[in-house]
């Protein structure tokens, strides 16, 4: 029964990243064939847009190999660096909270609700990553 759980969480990780890549996937994909149609539309702001798309592109795809195939990174297996999980945990738990507020403030008991997931979701993975850090350390 675990080794179905894995498989699940591996592909619902997977998909949800490939999800993730669509955005910049869309837009990237947007200016670029925008840049091939009108060449004279070049400029500085194109180009910065095609290169932070293109790598928020890689990185997510990267994150969803590794999602689906269950292969992390060599020296600890895990899908990003400690600092890198930790940085995108508090981002979504600020997202989270963001959410909670804009939802009180507007009065909607659904929006506070799938908030308070969203954060207990965030306040998890990070003990999560604490728990594993704190293996490694026995471990090393």
């Amino acid at each position: 029964m675990e080794g179905l759980f894995t498989i699940l969480v591996r592909i619902f990780a997977g998909a949800a990243f490939c999800f993730f890549a669509f955005a910049p996937a869309w837009v990237g994909f947007g200016v670029l064939a925008q840049v091939i149609a009108k060449p004279s539309e070049l400029d500085l702001l194109a180009v910065v847009v095609l290169v932070v798309c293109f790598a928020l592109l890689y990185f997510f795809l990267l994150l969803a190999y590794r999602a689906f195939t269950g292969r992390g990174r060599k020296s600890d297996g895990g899908l990003l660096p400690s600092w890198g999980m930790k940085s995108f945990v508090a981002a979504y738990g600020v997202m989270a909270v963001l959410i909670i507020a804009f939802a009180a403030y507007n009065g909607k008991l659904n929006g506070v609700l799938g908030g308070s997931l969203n954060l207990f979701i965030a306040l998890s993975v990070y003990r999560l990553l604490k728990w594993r850090e704190s293996q490694h350390r026995f471990n090393a």
